[in-house]
Order: structure tokens, then C-alpha cells, then sequence
């Protein structure tokens, strides 16, 4: 498979294509790592005290409560 140059990211929730990939030595991030567990942690804090949706005290906990019952899996939207 080859991808235009200006193609920098790949992303794919799905596990059969990683042998297309391999070629190009990826790097695999899963959900349960610790390093995307922190990012997520952060992005959904963040967006949370932003958009106001939970009082300041209730962050920590409301984050937690998020990230377990979704498994880390989320659609993310950007709006500018």
C-alpha cells in the first residue's frame, strides 16, 4: 500500500490492518496505555471545565466516572 507524501497520520480502530501497515513500522497506540489513559485524562478534563458541564470539585471524579464507562473510546469533535 502506498500512501501520499503528505500523509503523516493513519488512524484505525481496526485490528486486521496491521499487517497493511507494516511495512512502515507504526507506531500502535492501544486505548489501555498508560500514556493515552493520561491524554485522555487531561483532553477530558479540560473539556469539561471548559464547556462548564460538571462544578470544579466534581472534576476529578466526573473524568474517572467518563473514561471507565467508555473505555477510552471516544469520537472527538473539533470546533473551531
Amino acid at each position: 500500500m502506498k500512501l501520499p507524501e503528505y500523509v503523516k497520520v493513519v488512524m484505525t480502530s481496526r485490528p486486521e490492518t496491521e499487517a497493511s501497515f507494516s511495512a512502515w513500522s507504526p507506531t500502535w497506540i492501544q486505548p489501555e496505555d498508560r500514556q493515552n489513559m493520561e491524554d485522555m485524562q487531561i483532553l477530558l478534563r479540560t473539556r469539561l471545565e471548559q464547556r462548564q458541564f460538571v462544578a470544579i470539585g466534581d472534576l476529578q471524579a466526573a473524568t474517572e466516572m467518563v473514561l471507565r464507562k467508555s473505555q477510552v473510546i471516544f469520537v472527538v469533535s473539533i470546533d473551531t
